[in-house]
């Protein structure tokens, strides 16, 4: 009776680990961020960006540049509607170090949330 109590247990800890929703972080250059992979809803699949200071004090005004295009989150949000594959995010701000996302694959299931927080660049304008 005792094996079987763990056995469950063991199946339920294995499906809570294989869930679909993934949390990966990382720093570039001393930038972080964190990516939550969400079910997307049944109509489109979106990326949304949320960028602030290291701190989190404010909202960070950033170009979002997602393999090659452009997108501008004025009041540092942004949300860009895609189709699955692999992209490169590259988040950058005037007075910021860039953050760089690479090979963020996404599915026709995924709506992914990125947070990034920018690290001040102390690098002087000529």
């Amino acid at each position: 009776m005792m094996v079987v109590k763990y056995l469950f247990l063991v199946i339920v800890l294995l499906a809570c680990a294989c869930s679909s929703k993934v949390n990966p972080t990382g720093k570039e250059n001393g930038s972080q961020y964190k990516i939550d992979k969400l079910k997307a809803n049944k109509y489109h699949t979106i990326i949304t960006v949320s960028v602030y200071d290291l701190n989190k004090e404010r909202s960070v005004p950033s170009g979002i540049i997602v393999n090659g295009v452009v997108f501008i989150a004025r009041e540092g949000f942004s949300s860009i509607r895609i189709i699955k594959g692999s992209y490169d995010v590259i988040v950058r701000s005037i007075g910021y170090q860039d953050a760089i996302i690479k090979n963020l694959s996404i599915n026709d299931e995924d709506s992914v949330n990125i947070e990034v927080l920018l690290a001040e660049d102390h690098q002087l304008l000529y």
